[in-house]
């Protein structure tokens, strides 16, 4: 089970349509005739599914907020995003920090039809969304994480994000000096090296996830990629002519974790069986 979207109420959807996507949404469809009225969905370019509905109704009159407080939204970089939005005309409220660091911050803006929306800016290698260590009482023990689940949820995401062909996911979740276990360059850049290498090679890819196993700071990953062989260009393939036939390539990788961030990794892959594809009969 899980929480889908919010629905709100607008009174002129093509003001809040200026407003939403000069935050940062995209609309995904429509439902027009519904018995609520015409329904806009919008989703943020890195959201998964639908997260946000404009629920409009000509019929309907003026908007009141009503019971709703506000909406939450997860931003890189809070004084950026206030920046662009005075840039499109839109005001918010001077960025804050909540607890006074450098590296945590919020800001508030109200849409057209006066509901209130939080921008904010996580600290480095915090999880996207709020976690039971962030609602600690002040003055008490903080809360001890659990660190199965804060590394099984970071291979999550990077698996979710690279399915989804998420150009941004390693920035986000592998640190700059990751230290590759397994034959290849090291750190982040060198990751993206072997990964466009392998595109190049066998792209368009997809990656299979068989098993997800955590324990600790460590996650046990199986996954199949699939494709089809292109080009010869990474030293596995030296020497075998280009196929063009599909290709699957099994992999089980671990990942170490440390503040929400990729550190270590090693892998065992099974080449022979990438070979005895390419080079049967």
């Amino acid at each position: 089970m899980r929480t889908l979207h919010v629905g709100l109420r607008v009174e002129d959807l093509e003001r809040s349509l200026v407003f939403y996507t000069a935050l940062g949404y995209e609309v995904v469809g429509t439902v027009p005739g519904s018995g609520l009225g015409c329904l806009t969905m919008l989703k943020l370019p890195s959201d998964e599914f639908v997260a946000l509905e404009l629920v409009h109704d000509p019929t309907h009159g003026r908007v009141e907020p009503g019971g709703l407080s506000h909406v939450v939204i997860q931003v890189e970089d809070v004084h950026a995003t206030v920046a662009h939005l005075a840039a499109q005309g839109v005001e918010a409220d001077e960025p804050g920090s909540p607890d006074g660091s450098t590296d945590f911050w919020t800001a508030w803006v109200t849409d057209p039809d006066g509901h209130r929306i939080e921008l904010v800016q996580w600290p480095q290698g915090h999880p996207d969304g709020m976690t039971p260590s962030d609602l600690a009482d002040p003055g008490s023990e903080p809360m001890a994480a659990s660190p199965r689940r804060e590394a099984q949820e970071v291979v999550e995401e990077l698996y979710r994000r690279q399915l989804a062909a998420d150009e941004t996911v390693l920035d986000d979740l592998v640190a700059t000096d990751m230290v590759n276990h397994a034959a290849g360059p090291q750190g982040r850049e060198g990751l993206k090296d072997i990964l466009r290498t392998i595109e190049h090679d066998l792209g368009p890819t997809r990656p299979e996830q068989h098993h997800l196993i955590a324990e600790g700071d460590l996650v046990v990953q199986r996954v199949t990629l699939h494709g089809i062989h292109r080009a010869s260009t990474m030293p596995l393939l030296t020497d075998v002519p280009v196929t063009g036939r599909p290709a699957a390539w099994t992999f089980i990788h671990i990942w170490r974790v440390a503040d929400g961030m990729v550190v270590e990794h090693w892998a065992c892959r099974d080449d022979m069986g990438l070979l005895e594809q390419l080079r049967g009969s």
